[in-house]
């Protein structure tokens, strides 16, 4: 154990970084010779061999921290495309909006105004596409049927939300995606609109601009966002308040006008 934790400098660093004791418990269960708990300490659930379960167990605040990271990259990709109006983390009843069935404390993680005029309250939620088989469930075999978790997510939101939305003049979207990177058709439609809607309220005449270079980058921040969580909840540290906004790097601020700071 101790040459497959030091053989190289690479690991020797990795063990610094992450914590001894946490790097040999990892070296060990990809050799198979670790064995998790029975049950979860957060929530009391049984524990799968793989470890799917922290993934996706609703009190350790893993699910909730992808959640917010992607939510804060929304917001920052519709600053950069300069939407009319942005908002964040706003109840329901100050948008003539109200749930019936719910609280009036309840909130829709964005809601934005586009270029054409048109609103929209978008909510992010995020699902973990590998559960333990409970035929007759929706998420049953959900790792068998690609996007069949993220179906479940989008029709769970849609079911809430989509009626009251649309009584105040909204359009709702559930802006869903998965552990692993899979993301929803509404989430690659509502990218390419605006990718579009910038292209005509800013660059109509501007040859040089490519609607596609910009949603591809709108893509690769979702991505990176997501994927630098599930790292971090491997790590078993995920980063607490981290700032909802977070500076452009030099590297990624455009010369162009909806691409920079400010």
């Amino acid at each position: 154990m101790h040459k497959l934790m030091h053989p190289k400098a690479e690991n020797l660093e990795l063990a610094q970084r992450k914590g001894e004791d946490a790097f040999v418990w990892n070296v060990q269960f990809q050799l198979g010779l670790a064995k998790g708990p029975a049950t979860c300490g957060a929530c009391t659930k049984p524990c799968d061999p793989l470890g799917d379960h922290m993934l996706k167990c609703p009190n350790r605040g893993y699910l909730t921290n992808r959640h917010n990271t992607v939510q804060a990259t929304v917001y920052r990709i519709c600053k950069e495309a300069r939407c009319p109006s942005v908002k964040t983390e706003q109840l329901l009843r100050d948008h003539q909006c109200p749930l019936p069935q719910t609280t009036d404390k309840q909130r829709m993680d964005l809601v934005i105004t586009q270029h054409d005029g048109s609103k929209i309250m978008a909510d992010v939620t995020g699902t973990h596409p590998t559960h333990a088989d409970r035929p007759g469930e929706p998420r049953n075999l959900t790792n068998q049927r690609p996007g069949s978790a993220l179906r479940v997510a989008e029709k769970r939101k849609r079911d809430v939300y989509a009626v009251a939305c649309a009584r105040g003049g909204y359009t709702f979207l559930p802006l869903a995606f998965e552990s692993y990177g899979r993301w929803s058709p509404t989430m690659e439609t509502f990218l390419h609109k605006l990718g579009k809607a910038v292209k005509e309220a800013h660059y109509r005449d501007d040859r040089d601009f490519s609607t596609g270079r910009v949603v591809a980058r709108w893509w690769v921040l979702l991505s990176c966002a997501v994927r630098r969580e599930c790292a971090l909840t491997e790590c078993g540290k995920s980063e607490a308040a981290t700032p909802f906004i977070r500076p452009f790097p030099r590297d990624e601020v455009w010369w162009r006008g909806p691409y920079s700071p400010h």
